[in-house]
């Protein structure tokens, strides 16, 4: 046989991960430890039963599948195959639901039409039905002929509830994100709430009516334990070291046992070796999953029979120069030295024929050898996840509850949200950075008739450009709760002590507004900004030098004056040329307060010969107002 450096790599580099994995796997094996002692389900075709029929309290036949526990022969367990809404006894011993339906109504603050939206609150259930529960055991016992029978839902590992509109389309998901304890009644509840308003206002009706309803579906997945798979080794000690002594001359065992032990070829290759030996006998059982975990647990089983026969079978000696191979080939990985690395490969060298000398009489002498029976049991219960999908209606039909019952016992809640729920709303604009500002602060607070005052502050910054709230978080409107109001006048016309300060880069034009407001009746949605101040526009072309004398050259400078009460704002404007071409100047964008003083403009213009300056014209100006973006009412209420 003629081996390599190479060959004795694989070697080595197998032998140190097949040597620690086998002493963790045969410490479990021959101590007796199983791996799967923990109770699970197992879903064997012996531990299964798929035809557990029942009848429900509403005349619904209904089948059941069942699991037996892998370890506990009395416990089983049920395969849900419903989802369906959770229920509880009235005071009068009826049977009701636990859902309800919050429907309200409300006016669009665009569109001012009519709309109206729902809210589902409800408990819904896998569990199987309460009035089953003894006639499913009672059907297990005389399957199995065991007296003492528990039932409980399968353990889940995920869980989610689909909500699907007449066509089958998804139309909204929510995460049940529930584990079962094992209940064996309607107490197993998950409680979830669910926007019906996508669904439309049809929907309310199809809920209530005997012949609607929402088709709903469960999905979820489970653990389960297969039948065992893997494989069983039977077989004499003594035959195997008979065949190993005659195999020694072909020096076929090195190459099964030694070089690439393992790979898939090898495993193979293992296998064929032990039915070659008298009297072995290996039984493959092949494994359900196909993953990952599972492929590595027969290569943990494989690489611990390699690593018991190579210590068994072959000497002390041989398995000695394995290791001083296994070291030698450690400082051959470490080391960058180039004159190290030539020794090593020359001491590996002499080591691998030292190996193959020594194999000619590698078998262990025979007062070391073990005797008796070998009895491996590799086949194991396998841990795999599965799926399973299953329907449901979501309806309050089969209580024989109409509409206005529903009404009535509040399954089904009507709210005007506009008169039941009044919210005052300030929105906050989009700031056109045309207006020159600095800063805006907007303080707002409401007293209301207990004399308990609610207060909301916003910033506005050149930095930020956005409005945010005391905290910094951006937020682009205020808020007033106003339910709990007694007094109905402050109700319908509800007001707000308000103070705005304006900080600005014009000069003049910085200032402080403080106003108490009172809102028409019915107003629900306001602009905070529209409230104090006028947003006043100044167009460029009344400003233009051209249309005072046709020459833009002839002047030299305007003063734009605004005066507004107490408040006069002035600016200095220059001619303004592109491409050396007079053009009238950029808009002119100032915040005013809002207030009854009367506001008045006027723009001066002067021609300069030398240091003399002279006014050549004086007139009125006209003035636009409303040039800020209005809040977007949708987003902000959504």
């Amino acid at each position: 046989m003629k081996t390599t450096i190479k060959s004795i790599q694989n070697l080595i580099s197998k032998s140190l991960f097949t040597d620690t994995l086998a002493i963790a796997f045969f410490v479990a094996c021959f101590m007796g430890v199983n791996p799967t002692s923990y109770a699970q389900p197992s879903i064997a075709a012996e531990n299964t039963i798929d035809d557990i029929s029942v009848t429900t309290k509403y005349g619904e036949q209904k089948v059941y599948t069942v699991f037996q526990d892998a370890q506990v022969s009395e416990q089983w367990y049920y395969m849900p195959n419903e989802l369906r809404v959770a229920e509880r006894v009235d005071v009068n011993g009826n049977v009701r639901p636990k859902m309800t339906i919050l429907r309200y109504q409300y006016q669009d603050i665009k569109t001012k039409e009519n709309q109206e939206g729902g809210i589902l609150v409800a408990s819904f259930t896998y569990a199987m039905e309460p009035e089953v529960v003894e006639d499913a055991k009672r059907q297990i016992q005389r399957k199995t002929g065991n007296s003492k029978i528990r039932l409980s839902a399968i353990p889940l590992n995920s869980s989610s509830i689909d909500f699907l509109s007449d066509s089958g389309k998804f139309i909204g998901n929510k995460d049940a994100k529930v584990t079962f304890n094992g209940a064996t009644s309607a107490s197993q509840e998950i409680v979830i709430s669910y926007d019906l308003t996508v669904l439309g206002a049809s929907v309310f009706k199809a809920l209530a009516s005997s012949k609607g309803g929402i088709p709903i579906r469960a999905n979820i997945t489970y653990n389960g334990l297969t039948a065992p798979c893997g494989y069983k080794i039977k077989g004499n000690w003594n035959n195997v070291y008979n065949y190993f002594e005659e195999n020694t001359k072909k020096e076929a065992g090195l190459k099964v046992w030694f070089l690439k032990a393992g790979g898939t070829k090898t495993k193979q290759k293992v296998r064929e070796t032990l039915n070659n030996i008298k009297g072995m006998e290996v039984d493959i059982v092949e494994c359900e999953s196909t993953s990952d975990s599972t492929q590595s647990m027969d290569d943990a089983n494989m690489y611990a029979l390699i690593s018991k026969i190579q210590n068994e079978v072959f000497s002390d000696s041989l398995m000695g120069r394995v290791s001083e191979l296994e070291k030698l080939q450690s400082m051959l990985v470490n080391t960058n030295d180039k004159q190290m690395k030539e020794r090593l490969l020359d001491m590996m060298t002499k080591g691998e024929k030292a190996l193959k000398l020594g194999y000619q009489n590698s078998i262990k002498d025979v007062k070391k050898r073990r005797k008796g029976s070998i009895n491996y049991d590799f086949a194991r219960q396998r841990m795999v996840v599965r799926p399973s999908t299953f329907g449901g209606l979501l309806s309050f039909s089969k209580y024989g509850l109409d509409e206005e019952t529903l009404l009535k016992e509040e399954y089904i809640i009507d709210v005007d949200v506009n008169s039941d729920f009044p919210t005052i709303i300030m929105g906050l604009p989009h700031i056109n950075p045309d207006f020159d500002l600095r800063a805006l602060t907007l303080e707002v607070s409401h007293t209301n008739s207990d004399g308990e005052i609610h207060s909301e502050a916003r910033q506005w910054t050149t930095e930020s450009k956005v409005w945010t709230s005391p905290m910094g978080a951006q937020v682009d409107y205020l808020q007033f709760n106003m339910l709990g109001e007694k007094d109905k006048s402050k109700l319908n016309e509800p007001q707000f002590d308000m103070q705005l300060k304006v900080i600005s880069n014009i000069p003049n034009a910085s200032f402080t507004i403080q106003k108490t407001i009172k809102l028409n009746r019915g107003e629900r949605y306001i602009d905070a900004l529209e409230l104090l101040t006028n947003q006043i526009i100044v167009d460029g072309s009344v400003l233009d030098f051209a249309k005072i004398t046709n020459e833009s050259s002839d002047l030299a400078l305007a003063k734009l004056e605004l005066k507004k009460g107490d408040l006069t704002i002035k600016k200095s404007i220059k001619p303004f040329f592109i491409n050396n071409n007079p053009t009238p100047p950029n808009p002119l964008y100032v915040l005013f307060p809002k207030n009854d003083a009367p506001l008045s403009s006027k723009v001066t213009y002067y021609k300069k010969e030398g240091k003399t300056k002279s006014v050549i014209d004086k007139e009125a100006i006209e003035l636009g107002e409303n040039v800020l973006i209005a809040p977007d009412w949708i987003d902000e209420t959504e």
